[in-house]
């Protein structure tokens, strides 16, 4: 999703939560982004609802983070990529198309709201998993009728374990310049 289908700010998100919630950006890294029990934890599955994610998150900050304002501040570091949404597009005309995320339990829950441009296409369920988990990606992409897939993302590295599994990876179109 992020350096796929939408270009990420990334320090728009910490400058907007560190104004939401009053932790400076580094200190907000130390205790979730970069914190053993964090993101990586909620993106292993650690967390398995929004609510738990929430819970997990505002204990680390020391406040509290309401659905809404992680929702609005997540969003609002996205920008759909003009030419992938109509490639995505045109792709599900061909075949079954979906997205593959490590995100956790409270993407999933409010992907809609994360990802409108998406839901037209995709629907509003997707399938999470963990990047390097090369086998449960074949589980996942190839399914029991031995399904080949495209990849698009972001640069080879990340994908060198789809690749290894025989599945096709296509280089995501450069982020558009800024004005």
């Amino acid at each position: 999703m992020d350096g796929v289908v939408y270009d990420y700010d990334w320090s728009h998100r910490m400058a907007a939560m560190s104004e939401l919630t009053g932790v400076p950006e580094p200190e907000l890294a130390r205790r979730w982004w970069h914190h053993l029990d964090g993101e990586e934890q909620a993106e292993a599955g650690r967390y398995p609802t929004g609510a738990d994610y929430l819970a997990a998150l505002s204990t680390a900050l020391g406040t509290t983070v309401s659905a809404d304002d992680f929702v609005r501040v997540r969003r609002a570091s996205m920008t759909a990529r003009p030419a992938v949404v109509p490639a995505v597009t045109a792709a599900a005309r061909v075949g079954q198309v979906t997205v593959l995320t490590n995100n956790g339990a409270l993407v999933d829950e409010r992907f809609a709201e994360l990802a409108p441009e998406l839901v037209p296409i995709v629907g509003v369920e997707h399938l999470r998993h963990r990047r390097r988990d090369a086998a449960r990606r074949t589980r996942v992409v190839r399914g029991p009728t031995g399904l080949r897939a495209l990849i698009p993302g972001r640069p080879r590295p990340a994908h060198d374990g789809s690749v290894r599994i025989g599945l096709g990876w296509l280089p995501a179109p450069a982020p558009a310049a800024k004005a």
